[in-house]
């Protein structure tokens, strides 16, 4: 039963990871004044985001807590930029027990122990949980880059600003989604808070650890946290060794090697 336990855990872990909430946005203008703070804040922030081409993880370790169970894993992640993710996670060994593969339009979780392959696509999950959500979020979500979730093209009536100390604040406010953003003093963005207007689900990250990994300074540290309807999941991501622009292949599983399984039997678990 502990080992049932934990394999479900680890396929949660990585579909939680996937979907925790960019196509290039673009402001629509309100009121000149306050457009040009927030365009102004917007640039700044994207002027001192990560830019690159590929990323390769190649070793983090992950603390995750599921409603109370927690257990700690080893992990890699490699990354085409506005193309696919691909995450193994290897509970023991070193062995690749799980693996989350990220496209445009689907993700598919792999159970290589069990042969079994889950797989979904945006909209399902949007209808399920509220959040509006596609590649590009998740894609900027976990590398510490600017985006509106759900809105490729906010109204900038719908963001203001407010300062706290030394951090400032982007609220945005839409007809499904909300979202803060907060960036330090460097203007690097060290904190997002995530909610649904039509579900309880918020999603909170923080990112913490700024550290040069060649020319790009990246957040070593980051955490998520996922509530709402009865379910708290929170993962905690150590990287210990990153680069990006090198030669990064995906490899794909065989998904007609594994048998198909509804994504509703695994978050009913």
């Amino acid at each position: 039963m502990i080992i049932k336990s934990k394999k479900t855990l680890y396929l949660l872990a990585i579909l939680v990871v996937a979907f925790s909430c960019k196509t290039k946005q673009q402001l629509i203008p309100g009121k000149a004044a306050e457009d040009k703070s927030v365009i102004e804040h917007i640039e700044k922030l994207k002027s001192n985001e990560p830019y690159f081409r590929t990323a390769n993880v190649s070793k983090m370790s992950i603390d995750l807590d599921l409603n109370g169970r927690t257990m700690s894993v080893a992990a890699s992640c490699r990354m085409i930029k506005d193309s696919a993710l691909h995450i193994s996670v290897m509970p023991a060994l070193g062995i690749e027990l799980f693996k989350l593969e990220a496209y445009s339009d689907s993700m598919h979780v792999f159970d290589k122990f069990n042969r079994r392959i889950y797989s979904v696509d945006y909209k399902y999950l949007a209808d399920k949980f509220g959040v509006e959500l596609n590649y590009a979020s998740v894609e900027a979500l976990i590398t510490n880059r600017f985006f509106i979730a759900g809105d490729e093209n906010p109204d900038s009536k719908q963001l203001t600003l407010k300062t706290e100390g030394a951090d400032i604040i982007l609220n945005y406010t839409g007809s499904i989604m909300k979202q803060n953003t907060r960036s330090n003093s460097d203007n690097r963005i060290i904190a997002q808070y995530i909610g649904s207007e039509k579900s309880k689900y918020e999603l909170n990250a923080t990112y913490a650890a700024f550290e040069p990994a060649g020319n790009i300074i990246f957040p070593k540290k980051i955490n998520l946290t996922i509530s709402g309807s009865r379910h708290l999941f929170r993962s905690s991501f150590s990287i210990s060794r990153l680069n990006f622009d090198e030669n990064v292949q995906l490899l794909p599983l065989g998904r007609e090697r594994y048998v198909k399984v509804s994504i509703d039997q695994l978050l009913k678990k």
